[in-house]
């Protein structure tokens, strides 16, 4: 599909084309200058509003990408505090793997203790066993013998010491039993943590699953972003690359409108004196001087051809100088505009009209009715925009009249 601006430069080159095989000045009238500075403002007018819009489209795309890069980084912030929180779980991981291990080294030793214990009381238990078959075996008349005692006194402290060794014996194998069942508890308890330990490292190993999915899920989605970032950066390049483009389009209509504005001067009437005083041509007070200005509407700086003189709708204009009308009509950004020709290559423009009252070769004496203010064209409110131009070439109304307007 072929671009407005491009339709635009297609009608510019015919016109210049048109330009080249037109008959001399002499021979066109101001009517014709007329209709082609009114089509070729109207082009400009074109191209003012495609960069307006333009520059929307930019302030809509910088405003995108500013949130964009407003979630991007969030999204960083979100990815550093799932770093902080991986790093936390591996710490704990291998902290717990360090427990677990030093767990187990004392389950081990714990089970080896008690094996011990036990195989003391095995070996009491045979002890035990032992001396008390002996007593049995050796009772009665044959203990005295076999434990070669001579008398029934000696015999009875042999008996008696034997019993003792015996009790003493059965003592110990009751302490180590104590000591068998606690550390039986140890174990168990040494088991048991052992077990939470397992339990607390499998959560934190599901924790760090769940945690690295999380992380990839913000990393898909900071990806995304970064793509969307890239791609509205690249329309708001290509929308400046446009406007850059209008830019010079409008340059060139504008030197195009300078051409037609200078044929405009040679086709005003030759010769006569331009008067050297001018009325102020409204009531109202100026709001925007001549010269190079910030555009209210475009945004950007370009020459302001005249004056401002704010208003209300409906206010009455008045000719600044005798003279004749060569332009009245619509003319693209000036709206309803008239322009008069004061002779000795002096003219004035009054533009953004609501209504006008005269016509195109009406004479008029400086003060008659010409129009009433209005905001026709490219205007932020009722104002009259004025202008004063020299064989074509715009100076400071203010030049023209007196401190006392």
């Amino acid at each position: 599909m072929q671009r407005p601006w491009a339709r635009i430069v297609v009608v510019f080159m015919g016109m210049l084309l048109l330009a080249s095989f037109m008959p001399a000045v002499g021979a066109q009238t101001t009517n014709i200058l007329e209709e082609q500075i009114e089509e070729n403002q109207r082009k400009i007018d074109a191209i003012e509003q495609a960069i307006l819009d333009a520059n929307a489209q930019a302030s809509a795309a910088g405003s995108q990408i500013a949130a964009t890069q407003a979630r991007i980084a969030g999204i960083q912030e979100a990815l550093t505090e799932s770093e902080t929180e991986l790093n936390a779980l591996q710490f704990d991981i291998e902290t717990a793997k360090v427990n677990i291990e030093q767990a187990t080294a004392d389950v081990f030793q714990q089970e080896v203790t008690l094996d011990e214990t036990r195989a003391e009381m095995v070996d009491t238990r045979l002890t035990i066993d032992d001396q008390a078959v002996e007593l049995y075996m050796l009772g009665g008349p044959r203990i005295g013998f076999a434990l070669n005692f001579d008398d029934i006194q000696s015999r009875a402290l042999g008996e008696e010491y034997a019993r003792g060794v015996l009790v003493s014996l059965e003592e110990l194998l009751s302490g180590l039993t104590d000591l068998e069942e606690s550390e039986r508890e140890i174990l168990g308890s040494l088991e048991s943590r052992r077990a939470e330990l397992e339990d607390e490292k499998q959560q934190l190993e599901l924790d760090q699953i769940e945690a690295e999915a999380a992380r990839k899920l913000v990393m898909d989605q900071q990806a995304r972003l970064e793509a969307e970032l890239a791609n509205q950066r690249a329309v708001l390049q290509s929308i400046e690359n446009e406007i850059a483009h209008f830019a010079d389009e409008l340059d060139a209509f504008a030197a195009e409108e300078d051409r037609l504005q200078q044929l405009l001067v040679e086709a005003q009437q030759v010769g006569g004196n331009a008067p050297s005083i001018l009325l102020f041509p409204t009531q109202g007070r100026i709001t925007s001087p001549f010269g190079y200005r910030l555009h209210p509407i475009l945004g950007y700086e370009r020459l302001h051809a005249g004056v401002d003189i704010s208003a209300p709708s409906g206010t009455d204009i008045f000719a600044a100088g005798s003279g004749k009308v060569i332009g009245a009509g619509v003319a693209g950004g000036y709206g309803n505009r008239i322009i008069i020709d004061h002779g000795g290559g002096l003219a004035t423009l009054y533009a953004h009209q609501s209504r006008m009252v005269v016509s195109v070769g009406d004479s008029v004496v400086a003060g008659d009715l010409i129009g009433y203010v209005g905001s026709t064209g490219l205007s932020t409110g009722p104002h009259l925009h004025f202008e004063t131009r020299e064989n074509g070439t715009p100076v400071d109304p203010l030049n023209y009249i007196p401190p006392s307007f």
